[in-house]
Formats: structure tokens, sequence, C-alpha cells
């Protein structure tokens, strides 16, 4: 019965969701500079019309969830330029889906760290311009905007 109990707290636990901007704390270890990080909740091939996934800062042994976006893959340095995502940049996540995109980058701005994002559409007429999302102190409590 004892393990009965547990087994059920382990599952309730597993299939909590965290909310935009609530951190949960992870078996991952700690990791000294942030990071962006993608987590895949619909896959593309087995859901085309409707694929998701959530975009969360990883501080240390805790998860900040960031938003949800249709598509999300970590992005390599050399595909920073593409995205005008500065050298600067700790980490970039983004993708592009059926003729639409979300990039995010984070950045070190003094003692703070600042999450960017920008909204693309191939119907655009302009570039998209990245905006702050969340602004995170050292320590990796929200200061600013979410």
């Amino acid at each position: 019965m004892k393990y009965l109990i547990f087994s059920l707290f382990v599952v309730i636990g597993a299939c909590s969701q965290p909310a935009d901007g609530e951190q949960q704390q992870t078996d991952n270890g700690a990791s000294e500079t942030p990071e962006l990080i993608c987590k895949e909740v619909r896959n593309a091939d087995e859901n085309p019309e409707s694929p998701l996934s959530e975009v969360y800062v990883k501080l240390g042994d805790y998860q900040l969830k960031v938003a949800d976006v249709t598509i999300c893959m970590s992005m390599d340095t050399s595909e920073y330029a593409s995205q005008n995502i500065p050298d600067t940049a700790l980490s970039a996540v983004g993708g592009w889906w059926a003729g639409a995109g979300d990039y995010f980058f984070l950045i070190a701005d003094g003692d703070k760290y600042r999450v960017m994002h920008k909204a693309v559409d191939e119907a655009m007429e302009t570039p998209a311009e990245f905006e702050t999302v969340m602004v995170l102190s050292k320590e990796g409590e929200i200061v600013a905007p979410q």
C-alpha cells in the first residue's frame, strides 16, 4: 500500500505542468550559466495541425517557463546571424512552422539576465524586432516583464 501511494504522488507530480513564469525543480543538476531549453509537448509529425513546445530558462536546479510556441529547437551559434541574434547571447532557441516562427535568446545584462523574443511571419513586410519578455536576477527571480 505504501508503494501504491508513493507511485500515485510520483504520477501526479509528473503530470502537472507549470504556468508561465513558474519555477520547476529538475533532476538534471545545476548549471552555472543559464540557458534556454525547449520541451516538446505535441510532436509535429504526430500532430501536424497543432504541434506545441514550451520554452524554459534553465537556471541551476530550476526551470522557469517563458512561453508556449508551435515549434522549438536549440540554435547553434552559427545560426544566430540569420535571426539577428547577437554573438553575446548565452543561448537561443526557435522554430518555424507553417509560415510563422518564434525566436528567443538569453543575454546577460549587467547583474541580470534578459530573455528576448520575436515572432515572425512570412507575410511580414518589415523584419520583426526582438522585445524583452522577461528579466531575471542572477538568482533566477523574475524582476521585470512577463
